[in-house]
Order: C-alpha cells, then sequence, then structure tokens
C-alpha cells in the first residue's frame, strides 16, 4: 500500500524493490487449514476481547484488545508448537545456534503492547472478510499498476500455518508487469517465524534479502 502509493504520485520517489515476507496479501488465495474460523466468528470473538482502558491508565477509556489476551494467544500457540520437534520448537527454546535453552521468545512478550479495537476490527474487515484486497486497492491514490517498475520478492514457508504459500505471493499477481523482476522463492521445511528468526532466516531468508535490496 504505501509503496503503491508512492508510486502513483509523481512528487515521491517510486521504490525500485520491495520484498515482502510472509504477509497475508490475498488469504483467499491459500486458506490456512483451520479456515473454520471463518471472518464473522472471528470479528465476533475480537469484540467480545474488546475492553476499555481504565482509571487511571492514560487513554482511558479506549477501546483495546489488551495485552493480556494477545500475551495469553503467543502463549497458546506456543504450546501447540513447542511439544513437537521441529524448527519452532527449536526457536522457542535455542535461537541461532545456541547450544543452551535461553527462550528467546521472552524478547517477543516483551514487545507486545495494547491493539486499538478499531483498527483491529477494520483490518479484519479488510484483510480477512473482504474480498482479495479489493476494499484497499479500490482507493484512487493507490492502483497496483503503479508498481510496474518495482521489482517483487515475495518469500514464503513452505510450512507457513499462519500465512500459507499463496498469499503472499498473491502481490505478484496484483502487481503483475513485464517492466520489473517478480520472485517468489519458497523457504524448504520453514514455518512462520522460521522467516523471521532463527537458523533458517539466517541461513536461507536473509541472504534473499540482502540480494534483493543490493542488487
Amino acid at each position: 500500500m504505501a509503496a503503491g502509493r508512492c508510486a502513483a504520485n509523481q512528487s515521491s520517489p517510486t521504490p525500485r524493490k520491495l520484498v515482502l515476507i510472509g504477509g497475508p496479501i490475498d488469504p483467499f488465495s491459500s486458506p490456512r487449514k483451520d479456515a473454520y474460523i471463518n471472518p464473522s466468528t472471528l470479528r465476533a470473538l475480537v469484540k467480545m476481547s474488546l475492553v476499555a482502558v481504565p482509571w487511571p491508565y492514560p487513554g482511558r477509556g479506549r477501546i483495546v484488545f489488551p495485552l493480556a489476551l494477545r500475551a495469553l494467544a503467543l502463549a497458546g500457540y506456543a504450546c501447540f508448537g513447542v511439544p513437537v520437534p521441529g524448527p519452532f520448537r527449536d526457536n522457542f527454546l535455542r535461537q541461532f545456534g545456541a547450544s543452551d535453552p535461553f527462550i528467546p521468545f521472552h524478547e517477543v512478550y516483551a514487545t507486545l503492547v495494547d491493539l486499538h479495537g478499531a483498527w483491529l476490527l477494520e483490518t479484519l474487515e479488510k484483510v480477512f472478510a473482504d474480498p482479495p484486497m479489493e476494499g484497499l486497492w479500490r482507493e484512487p491514490w493507490v492502483a497496483s499498476g503503479a508498481l510496474a517498475g518495482t521489482d517483487i520478492v515475495a518469500i514464503e514457508g513452505e510450512l507457513d500455518d499462519i500465512a500459507p504459500p499463496g498469499q503472499t505471493a498473491a502481490a505478484l499477481t496484483l502487481c503483475a508487469s513485464s517492466k520489473a523482476a517478480r520472485e517468489n522463492p519458497v523457504i524448504p521445511g520453514a514455518g512462520h517465524f522460521d522467516l523471521f528468526s532463527g537458523p533458517l532466516w539466517q541461513d536461507r531468508v536473509a541472504p534473499i534479502v540482502r540480494d534483493a535490496l543490493h542488487s
């Protein structure tokens, strides 16, 4: 969206490279295995989870998806992944080849914050409920054709269970053009978090990002 807006605005510099990693550009192109959690059900669950910031905290009265529930959701996800041998458990317990367990995911917990409730609901509507990106690309100041001269690399993980292969690659279809390079490397054996941390990030993903940005 940001790159498209810059490209459509003649007074702004057009990005020459765009690297997308494990994101749901089009969730409908490759539905998750847990697709039974449909958009309407998800919206209802989120609405039930929204709370008002209490007094005397800053922002009191503001409707948010609270930190406590986000941390609980992350912990639940970890409980499913850690018992199963594989990259997720390795990254959870030992990151970047460390021999001693030290739970690197505590750094993830430390970065969590409350989410603005209205923003979260709007994201669910625009990304997971509307037809593929239709509500976003319809805006006059964002046109996929404006990125005709931008090289796009869509990196996906073979075992990604959050944004399965195909969801990020949808950007290449939205921005189809013969004037620029379009690449879709799929990292074998990589789950979602492997695309951002751990050995697979270091050995497979980071070199692709580096080469794309410096070529």
